[in-house]
């Protein structure tokens, strides 16, 4: 599972238990509900909507936007390196 997709992951799971809907989510963040479907199908959005969307969650973006614990275990043990990704650069 890539960044994008725990990211998404971590976003709705956030969501449902505040008992809120993506319609109402995107409102409370100033976003369109199709930027909250996106970023919770783990679509690549704008830095500034993770900081709108995890301000109206209650939380940091970089809590939400922290490494998996079982990929930084992996990198730990040396599977994995420690840089991020280039997507194809």
């Amino acid at each position: 599972m890539d960044e994008l997709q725990v990211l998404g992951q971590r976003v709705g799971r956030k969501r449902r238990r505040r008992g809120l809907t993506i319609e109402a989510l995107a409102l409370i963040s100033g976003v369109h509900k199709n930027t909250v479907l996106n970023l919770e199908h783990g679509k690549s959005v704008q830095v500034i909507t993770v900081f709108r969307v995890a301000k109206a969650l209650g939380t940091r973006a970089d809590l939400l936007l922290a490494p998996s614990r079982s990929r930084l275990r992996r990198r730990d043990r040396g599977l994995e390196s420690s840089e991020p990704s280039r997507g194809g650069e």
